[in-house]
């Protein structure tokens, strides 16, 4: 009777504590911290559901626990469903202050959806409600970088920084942010760490490959603060995929075409031929791009044979040069009545309008605050515990210990079969 009593109690006990501070710090959270799965999981009738009956909103952190709970302890697929529409619910409308109170919880529940969703076939089914959640962090509400992270509640370690920017990188190329996808992906590789190498990184730097060759045309260097231990070994293990990168960067379609039907198993597993075929069709776009280096005007059907690709089809070059003209990449017009003659044509922007100072003054001030930013994260570093002791060491032994960085961030990198996979020579 101690049990039912105490599970009838808890719904009793949150309705009485209600929205305020101090009573949720002082009486709730020891009440839901100690709280057995019976109690939290506890309905005693449908018209009695505590989910059904708690705001979201207003007693988040108590719909939070019992959430949790009921969602680890339920099979039933038709009860799933229901707890899932209460997770938007929650996500939805949920007080971020609150929620914050326990992040453990907010990590658990992520964890939990993401593997709901493996045992019910819908991979994508969390990212709605994880979206959400994510907006209803007032500090993210902006679309900000995270320069700052809280690791303590929420148990990071080492391969979350990699994956979040890992994914991040995939995420931005879905988007055709190429630009942002290469710094997200140089991120995970210049990441600080011991001599172990992660296999995110590796997945990483294989992406970064055609993600640069898509926006340089070339493929860029790795940023100087790279562990040497984990560029070397990244380089060693994706030969198929620079390979790909020399034929690309010499311009000729043969190679590059002979390089996707010699690699493709390895471009197939690893999920990189969409990206392959991208850069194949991007080296076209860049040979009419360097035309307009060179001419200032030109027939399609001139163009077509300098470009190959197309067949020496006039009007799928066209098409592609409309492109061009469509995403800004190139200024230029076709006239049919010359024949479809191409006009190449320089920038006519003066630089003097007032959207121009608009953008000007907006990249002026992203770029002070970015250098406070700086400036804060350098003090934070100086007037750390682990800097000050480490600087009194032999200085020919800080760069080695300290910025590595393992430590700090968790665990060391390894090569970790069980997230992406075993590496392919």
């Amino acid at each position: 009777m101690a049990k039912m009593f105490a599970r009838n109690d808890l719904l009793d006990t949150i309705l009485a504590c209600g929205d305020a501070a101090e009573r949720i710090n002082k009486t709730l959270v020891p009440i839901l911290r100690t709280a057995n799965t019976a109690a939290l999981t506890y309905v005693p009738s449908p018209e009695k559901d505590p989910l059904a009956i708690l705001d979201p909103g207003s007693y988040t952190l108590s719909y939070l626990f019992i959430l949790v709970a009921r969602l680890r302890s339920e099979d039933r697929v038709a009860e799933l469903s229901v707890l899932l529409q209460r997770t938007l619910a929650f996500a939805k409308s949920m007080n971020f202050s609150q929620a914050w109170i326990a992040p453990d919880q907010m990590r658990m529940l992520a964890n939990i959806l993401s593997l709901i969703s493996e045992r019910l076939g819908q991979p994508a089914m969390p990212i709605l409600p994880l979206f959400h959640m994510i907006l209803r962090n007032p500090s993210l509400s902006s679309g900000v970088d995270i320069t700052a992270i809280e690791k303590s509640g929420f148990g990071l370690i080492y391969q979350d920084f990699l994956l979040y920017h890992y994914y991040g990188g995939i995420a931005y190329i879905g988007l055709k942010d190429f630009s942002r996808a290469l710094d997200f992906f140089h991120l995970v590789i210049s990441a600080p760490t011991a001599n172990a190498v992660s296999l995110i990184q590796i997945e990483a730097y294989r992406k970064s490959i055609f993600v640069s060759l898509l926006v340089h045309g070339v493929v860029a260097p790795l940023p100087k603060y790279t562990n040497n231990n984990v560029a070397k070994t990244a380089q060693n293990t994706s030969k198929p995929f620079t390979d790909f990168a020399n034929a690309f960067q010499s311009g000729d379609f043969d190679k590059l075409q002979i390089e996707i039907v010699k690699h493709q198993d390895i471009l197939e597993r690893t999920k990189n031929m969409g990206l392959a075929r991208q850069c194949f069709y991007r080296l076209a776009r860049r040979k009419i791009l360097n035309l307009n280096q060179t001419y200032i005007t030109l027939p399609l059907s001139d163009i077509a044979r300098e470009v190959l690709i197309f067949g020496s089809n006039p009007d799928d070059v066209e098409r592609e040069v409309l492109r061009l003209i469509e995403d800004g990449e190139v200024l230029a017009t076709i006239s049919h009545e010359a024949g479809g003659m191409v006009s190449f044509q320089d920038s006519s922007e003066r630089y003097d309008t007032a959207a121009t100072m608009i953008s000007l003054d907006e990249d002026m001030r992203l770029s002070m605050e970015l250098s406070k930013r700086i400036n804060r994260v350098d003090n934070q570093v100086h007037l750390s515990r682990d800097y000050l002791s480490k600087s009194t060491m032999d200085p020919g032994r800080v760069n080695e210990r300290f910025f590595s960085g393992a430590e700090r961030f968790g665990s060391g990198a390894s090569f970790d079969e069980d997230l992406m996979g075993v590496v392919d020579d």
